[in-house]
C-alpha cells in the first residue's frame, strides 16, 4: 500500500468519525473537532504528495493553481477546528457542509484513482465509449491500443500523413472528478431524495455526454495537428522534444481542461441559484477563511519577527 493510500484513507477515517460522531451517544464536540483536524491536516499532506503528478508529470495548468488552493484550503480547516477548541467556540455550519461534501466526494473519486481494478474498469470503459462515437462521427483513422500508463487498453492511435499519433485515456478524463462534485453537493441539499436521484442522473449524463466529445476533440485535435504552426515558438518553452506535443498541449492541457473548469462552474451557479441553502453555507464558509487566514498569517510571520 503506497503512502498515498495510507494517507486518504486515516484522512477519510478521521473526517467520517467527525460526521458520524455527533449522532452517536458517544458525542464530544472537542474530540470531534481533534478529528477534523487531523483528517484535515492527512488530507493536505495527501494532496502535496499528489502535487508532482498531477503538475509535473501531467502538466496541468489547472491543477497548477488548484492544488495549492487545496492545500491551504485543508490547512485553513484544520486550524480553524484547533482555533475552536482553544477559544471553546462553535464551528459555523458551513464548515461541516465542507467536510460533508468534500468527504462524499473524495470517497466517490479516490478510489477510481487509488484502487486498481477500478481505475482499469474506468479508463478502459471510457476509451471503448470515446472510439464507439468517433467511429459514429466518421472519423475511421483511429484505433485503441496498450496506453503509456499501466499498459490498459486506454490508446487511441491516429494516422495522419504518415505519422501516428497517440493520445490515451487517463483518469481525470474518465470525468469521475466532476461526478463526484456535483453528486457531493447535489447530496447536502435539503431537497427530497427521489429530487437527489433525478438531478443527480441529469447531472451525470450530461457530464459523461461533455466529457466524451472533450476526448474526441483532443484526440482529433492532437491527430490533426491543429496547432502545428504554433510548434516552434512552443516547443522549447514547454521542454518537448517532439513539436507536434505542442498541439496536444493547448488542447488538452489548456482548452479541455479550462472548459471542464467553466462546465463546473456553471453546473455550480445553477446549483447556488437552484439551491438558496447553500449560497448561505458558503457564505459561512467564506467568512470562515477571510477569518482564519489573517490569523494564520499573523502567527507565522510572528515566529520571525
Amino acid at each position: 500500500m503506497s503512502i498515498e493510500m495510507i494517507l486518504f484513507s486515516f484522512a477519510m477515517v478521521f473526517l467520517l468519525a467527525s460526521i458520524i460522531l455527533p449522532k452517536t451517544p458517544f458525542y464530544n464536540k472537542r474530540n470531534q473537532y481533534i478529528s477534523l483536524s487531523i483528517g484535515w491536516v492527512l488530507f493536505s499532506l495527501f494532496w502535496a504528495l499528489r502535487f508532482p503528478y498531477y503538475v509535473f508529470k501531467t502538466r496541468s495548468v489547472v491543477y497548477l493553481f488548484v492544488l495549492p488552493f487545496a492545500i491551504i484550503g485543508c490547512l485553513l480547516l484544520a486550524s480553524s477546528a484547533l482555533t475552536a477548541i482553544k477559544e471553546n467556540k462553535e464551528l459555523p455550519r458551513g464548515y461541516f457542509t465542507v467536510t460533508t461534501s468534500g468527504t462524499i466526494a473524495s470517497l466517490i473519486y479516490m478510489p477510481f484513482t487509488l484502487v486498481d481494478f477500478l481505475r482499469k474498469w474506468a479508463i478502459e470503459s471510457m476509451t471503448k465509449q470515446t472510439f464507439f462515437f468517433m467511429q459514429k462521427l466518421g472519423i475511421t483513422n483511429v484505433e485503441i491500443t496498450v496506453g503509456p500508463e499501466f499498459g490498459y487498453q486506454s490508446g487511441l492511435l491516429f494516422e495522419n500523413d504518415g505519422l501516428t499519433y497517440l493520445t490515451y485515456i487517463a483518469q481525470n478524463c474518465t470525468g469521475i472528478g466532476s461526478m463526484a462534485i456535483v453528486l457531493s453537493i447535489l447530496w447536502i441539499t435539503n431537497i427530497s431524495t427521489p429530487k437527489k436521484l433525478l438531478y443527480s442522473i441529469a447531472s451525470l449524463l450530461i457530464i459523461h455526454i461533455l466529457n466524451t466529445g472533450r476526448n474526441i476533440m483532443i484526440a482529433v485535435g492532437y491527430g490533426n495537428q491543429w496547432f502545428d504552426v504554433l510548434e516552434p515558438t512552443l516547443a522549447p518553452i514547454l521542454g518537448y522534444e517532439d513539436p507536434h506535443l505542442v498541439s496536444f498541449f493547448l488542447i488538452d492541457k489548456v482548452i479541455a481542461q479550462l472548459g471542464s473548469v467553466i462546465a463546473l462552474l456553471i453546473i455550480f451557479y445553477i446549483f447556488l441559484q437552484k439551491f438558496p441553502e447553500l449560497q448561505d453555507r458558503l457564505m459561512e464558509v467564506l467568512i470562515l477563511f477571510n477569518q482564519q487566514l489573517p490569523d494564520t498569517i499573523s502567527n507565522e510571520l510572528e515566529k520571525y519577527y
